[in-house]
């Protein structure tokens, strides 16, 4: 007997889509991204944060749960808020 999978896609291939992102979320991924931009451009850490208007340790928090978004995109804010409240971060 032959058995065949129903499921389409894997959950690893699977990817967040921006455009359901709220707007706050957007805008928080769109200073991500400029960040990013800023320091590939060998801008310093300091300027790149200045420019976007964003704290150094609020950029890496930031980048942190979106790390961890990606890593686990069938979960919720729920379940990552849990898991961040777990490893002491509110």
């Amino acid at each position: 007997m032959k058995i065949e999978s129903m499921r389409t896609r894997s959950y690893r291939s699977f990817k967040v889509d921006d455009a359901d992102l709220p707007a706050e979320a957007r805008e928080r991924l769109s200073a991500i991204r400029r960040h990013d931009e800023l320091r590939e451009g060998r801008c310093a850490e300091q300027a790149a944060s200045r420019e976007i208007g964003v704290s150094r340790r609020t950029m890496y928090w930031w980048k942190a749960v979106l790390d961890l978004r990606r890593r686990h995109p069938f979960m919720g804010t729920a379940p990552i808020q849990r898991m961040l409240e777990r490893k002491g971060l509110r």
